[in-house]
């Protein structure tokens, strides 16, 4: 299922960059979105690198997960995967994290 064109807005609105859904054939894993604060990085040293965490939007088993999963093999202590019930719900935990940039120890765990 793709995330309507209103809640993306919602997240573009607050200067986040985002990618997806995820397709076969592409990257990443079917159906996602990534959600970043910059596309895909900043270039320091010559080398391309992650400017902050990324979080990944998805609709599992009827359900919609926010999860944040940083720490390999995981989960670290701010890593989340959080289920909600709605699109609406996934995104306002997504705003969340990224416009207070919360800590969000032990909350959510995977």
């Amino acid at each position: 299922m793709t995330l309507p064109n209103h809640l993306l807005a919602m997240l573009k609105v607050q200067g986040l960059h985002v990618e997806g859904p995820w397709q076969e054939g592409k990257y990443g894993w079917l159906g996602r979105y990534t959600v970043l604060k910059s596309p895909w990085g900043v270039e320091k040293d010559g080398v391309r690198v992650l400017d902050g965490p990324i979080l990944w939007i998805y609709e599992e088993k009827s359900f919609w997960i926010a999860e944040k999963h940083e720490t390999i093999p995981g989960p670290g202590p701010t890593d989340f995967r959080c289920k909600y019930a709605t699109a609406e719900e996934a995104i306002d935990r997504v705003l969340r994290f990224f416009c207070t940039q919360e800590n969000i120890k032990g909350i959510g765990k995977l």
